[in-house]
C-alpha cells in the first residue's frame, strides 16, 4: 500500500478543519444582491476638509465617544468605552456623570480595569453608545449591554454633579424579544421613548460577526414612561442604528448600517406606525444621525459604503471561514483590508434625503466616525473604537471654502 504524500495528508487535514468550521459556524450569511445596494461613489458629492483642523479632546481619558448629546444649559456629554458618561466642560476639562453598569460606583476599583477599554470586559464595565435629553432634562442612554436607561439629576443640582441611572427596559418585550444591542434612544413628541436594538443576535463585542452575517435581525421599539411597557414595532430589520426625530416631529428617521438606506417611521398621521424607504444607496456606511441648526441632518460614515459592501458579496461560506478566525484578528483584517486607511466622514443631508455635502479628513486622524454633532458653530466628531478620541473641529463660515 503506497503511502500517502505529505502535501495530499495537508490538504485532507485542511479541508477537514475548513468543513468543521464551516459547519460549525454561529453565521447565516447573507447576500446583498448587487442591485439592492448601489452605492455613489463619495467622489459624485462635494467634499470638504475642515475636519483636518480638528482638535483632540482628553487625552488622560480612553476614548470612543460614539455619540453625544447637549443639556439645557449648552453642554455637551458622551459616553466612553470604559463604561463612562461625561460632561464636556471645555476643551481641556470634564466632569464624570456616570457609570452605566450599575454595580460599578467611583472607587470600587474598577476604573483600572475598564480603562483598557478591553471588549471581553464591555460586559462588565458597560458601553454607553446613543444618547439624547428627554424634556424633563433626564439623560436617555441605550448601554449596548444594559439596555435602555435614564439618568437623573438631585433636585436642585441644577443638573451638574453625578447622576443616578436606572435601567428601564426589562429582559423581554411581550413578543419575548430580548434587548441585545441597545444602539439609540430618542424621545418622541408623544412621550414614548423610542429606540433602536441592532442585532437579536451578537452583542457590541462581537459587532464584527453582526456585520459581515449582514443579517437582518434588528428591531425598532419602544417604551411607555407612563405604563413601563416595552413594545417590538418592527422587527427582522438590517442593523437599524442612529435614530432622530424630524424637525415637524411627524416622523422619525432611522439609519441601516448594513444596506446604506434610511427609514422613515411615521409618527401622525393616516400612516403611523408604518415603516418606509426614506432614502437609499448613500456614499457611505450610515451611523448615527442628528439635526443640524439649518433645518437639515449629519449623518456619521465610518467608511464609504462602495468598500464597506464588499463584505456582504463575499460567498457566504468565505464569510464562514472569516468568523472562524480568532475575533481580534478577525477585526483587525477587517479594518485594515476592507475598511482601508482613510480618514471617516460625515455627510449632511436635507429635510427630502439629499446628499448636500460630505466632510472627511485627508490625514486621517479621524477614523470610523459614528456620528457629527453641530453645535454651538462647531463639529463634535465620535467613534466606536476605543482608542480613538473624541475631536471637536470648528465649522467653516457659510459660504466660506472650507474646502
Amino acid at each position: 500500500m503506497a503511502l500517502l504524500r505529505p502535501w495530499t495528508v495537508a490538504v485532507a487535514v485542511l479541508s477537514a478543519i475548513c468543513g468543521y468550521v464551516i459547519v460549525s459556524s454561529p453565521l447565516d450569511p447573507v447576500v446583498v444582491p448587487s442591485h439592492d445596494v448601489a452605492p455613489m461613489p463619495t467622489g459624485a458629492f462635494p467634499i470638504q476638509t475642515f475636519l483636518n483642523a480638528s482638535k483632540a479632546l482628553y487625552t488622560d481619558i480612553t476614548g470612543g465617544g460614539e455619540a453625544f448629546a447637549a443639556d439645557k444649559n449648552g453642554f455637551v456629554y458622551t459616553g466612553t468605552s470604559e463604561g463612562r458618561i461625561i460632561r464636556l466642560v471645555d476643551d481641556d476639562t470634564w466632569e464624570h456623570v456616570a457609570f452605566t453598569a450599575p454595580h460599578r460606583h467611583l472607587g470600587d476599583g474598577s476604573e483600572e480595569m475598564c480603562s483598557k477599554a478591553d471588549i471581553d470586559n464591555e460586559p462588565f464595565c458597560g458601553r454607553p453608545l446613543g444618547l439624547a435629553f428627554d424634556k424633563q432634562g433626564n439623560l436617555l442612554v441605550c448601554d449596548a449591554y444594559y439596555g435602555l436607561m435614564i439618568f437623573e439629576w438631585p433636585e436642585g443640582s441644577g443638573s451638574r454633579g453625578p447622576a443616578q441611572g436606572r435601567i428601564l427596559t426589562d429582559e423581554s418585550a411581550p413578543d419575548g424579544r430580548k434587548v441585545v444591542f441597545c444602539n439609540t434612544p430618542v424621545e418622541g413628541p408623544d412621550g414614548l421613548v423610542y429606540f433602536t436594538d441592532s442585532s437579536a443576535k451578537f452583542r457590541i463585542n462581537r459587532l464584527f460577526l453582526e456585520l459581515i452575517e449582514s443579517g437582518a435581525t434588528g428591531a425598532l421599539m419602544s417604551y411607555a414612561p407612563s405604563t413601563k411597557e416595552t413594545r417590538v414595532l418592527h422587527k427582522d430589520l438590517p442593523f437599524p442604528n442612529g435614530m432622530v426625530v424630524s424637525f415637524d416631529e411627524t416622523h422619525l428617521l432611522i439609519n441601516s448600517c448594513t444596506r446604506a438606506l434610511i427609514w422613515k417611521y411615521h409618527l401622525t398621521g393616516s400612516n403611523k406606525g408604518k415603516l418606509e424607504v426614506f432614502g437609499k444607496n448613500y456614499p457611505t456606511v450610515l451611523d448615527n444621525i442628528r439635526r443640524s441648526p439649518r433645518g437639515t441632518y449629519w449623518v456619521g460614515g465610518p467608511t464609504p459604503t462602495a468598500m464597506a459592501i464588499v463584505v456582504s458579496r463575499l460567498y457566504p461560506w468565505i464569510r464562514k471561514l472569516m468568523a472562524g478566525l480568532p475575533y481580534r484578528l478577525l477585526v483587525l483584517l477587517t479594518l485594515d483590508t476592507l475598511v482601508g486607511g482613510g480618514g471617516g466622514w460625515a455627510m449632511e443631508i436635507d429635510e427630502t434625503g439629499k446628499v448636500l455635502r460630505l466632510v472627511t479628513d485627508p490625514s486621517s486622524r479621524v477614523r470610523l466616525t459614528t456620528e457629527a454633532f453641530e453645535h454651538n458653530d462647531r463639529m463634535y466628531v465620535g467613534s466606536f473604537v476605543s482608542k480613538m478620541p473624541i475631536f471637536v473641529a470648528d465649522m467653516p463660515s457659510a459660504g466660506g471654502a472650507a474646502g
